[in-house]
């Protein structure tokens, strides 16, 4: 049974390289099928994904969130069946939605969870906020786990773009790549933590605990999917 790995964010956030981080330092010894969710009808990033063990299937000219549903699901049975592959790396592009990805998960019990994780470009993030106001900020709410990305770029805006994270998402765990300059204001909450593949999979271990244990109190299809980080 594969292990499901969701990576959501807008394009040009920084989600390739991170799965090529992970295909390099958690996966390089196993099988691995990578689906992209494109919205254009052109792929751009399967190029870029070059490793043994990988196959890449991708998903164009919609969301999984909505109108590739079915589309997802066909291609997840095929991976499953024709590469038979340890883990499943789902990229989800655009406005790609946590919960309503992982409610799919009903409709293919040959999955199980591992993480989620939204990615964000952290030098942009103050300005695409302004833009694109819900459409940017849903993913976020609906995420335990964020990586923000290129901080180090403007470092004057860090505080602003965590306060602004802190506020939308009070719960998720924030994975940055600037600890040297983290401002002290944030520097004791114990839900932000410095970006390493060790922080990633321990997080995964920890709210993993978590959401067992709250399925295990409340079995509930829909409170299960409303706490997983998955």
């Amino acid at each position: 049974m594969p292990a499901l790995d969701i990576i959501t964010g807008l394009r040009g956030s920084g989600k390739t390289t991170f799965i090529n981080l992970l295909l390099q330092e958690v996966y390089k010894d196993s099988r691995v099928s990578v689906i992209q969710n494109e919205l254009g009808k052109i792929p751009l990033d399967s190029s870029i994904l070059e490793r043994k063990k990988t196959e890449v299937e991708q998903l164009t000219g919609g969301c999984v969130c909505c109108t590739l549903q079915t589309n997802l699901l066909e291609g997840i049975h095929r991976q499953i069946k024709t590469s038979r592959p340890d883990s499943i790396i789902l990229e989800a592009a655009g406005e790609g939605r946590p919960d309503d990805i992982l409610r799919l998960r009903d409709y293919q019990q040959d999955l199980h969870p591992h993480f989620c994780v939204h990615v964000i470009d952290g030098s942009r993030y103050l300005a695409l906020r302004s833009l694109m106001g819900a459409a940017l900020t849903a993913p976020i709410t609906q995420s335990r786990m964020l990586y923000v990305n290129r901080l180090s770029v403007n470092p004057e805006r860090i505080s602003d773009v965590l306060s602004d994270l802190r506020e939308l998402q009070p719960d998720a765990y924030i994975l940055h790549d600037a600890p040297a300059f983290l401002p002290e204001a944030f520097r004791e909450d114990s839900k932000i933590i410095p970006f390493s593949v060790q922080n990633l999979l321990s997080l995964t271990v920890q709210l993993s605990a978590s959401a067992d244990s709250v399925r295990t109190r409340t079995p509930s299809r829909k409170a299960f999917i409303r706490i997983t980080p998955y």
